[in-house]
């Protein structure tokens, strides 16, 4: 029970560990080579450049906590409370039906694995713009929004294939 409340908790901070991982081994590579790239570009031109400075002061203010601040934690909660719903339906907390009634816990497994299949391609996509050196806001904005997409539809779907079953199976077997 402890063991899965953790992994519950280590996957619902996923997004907070992955920015602090970039902020804290990356972004220091990711602007010396970005540097060095157009350190490479400029030599040799005649050109109105911007001088080496600003363009540390203008990386460091696009990849600042405040900038990630709010989508990477609307992400992690979002991330939180769907874990803590996983973990009261397949009953791995005790009092999980003191938290939520039964009947809720029920209707709301479709909408879960919906979210499943969600975790999984944005944590996929992230580690590659992690790998790519390219972790922008946008990167969790998208995660956010994907997610409640996923979580808006599931219902909606759901609904949608059980009417579509109800119009081409009938309920009665047809006559020979």
């Amino acid at each position: 029970m402890v063991i899965i409340a953790l992994l519950a908790l280590l996957l619902a901070l996923y997004p907070s560990i992955g920015f602090v991982f970039f902020r804290l081994v990356l972004l220091e590579r990711m602007e010396s080579v970005t540097l060095e790239d157009f350190n490479k570009y400029r030599a040799g031109r005649d050109s109105d450049y911007p001088s080496e400075d600003k363009l540390r002061r203008v990386f460091r203010e696009s990849f600042s906590v405040g900038v990630f601040l709010v989508p990477v934690l609307f992400l992690t909660l979002l991330y939180a409370f769907a874990f803590l719903m996983i973990t009261a339906v397949y009953g791995y907390w005790a009092d999980s039906l003191l938290m939520f009634p039964e009947r809720f816990l029920l209707a709301i497994q479709p909408v879960l694995l919906a979210f499943v299949g969600v975790y999984v391609f944005n944590m996929g996509h992230s580690l590659r713009r992690l790998y790519l050196y390219d972790l922008t806001e946008n990167v969790f904005w998208g995660a956010v929004y994907r997610t409640l997409l996923s979580l808006a539809l599931r219902p909606h779907l759901f609904c949608l294939l059980l009417l579509h079953r109800l119009c081409h199976e009938p309920f009665l077997p047809r006559p020979p």
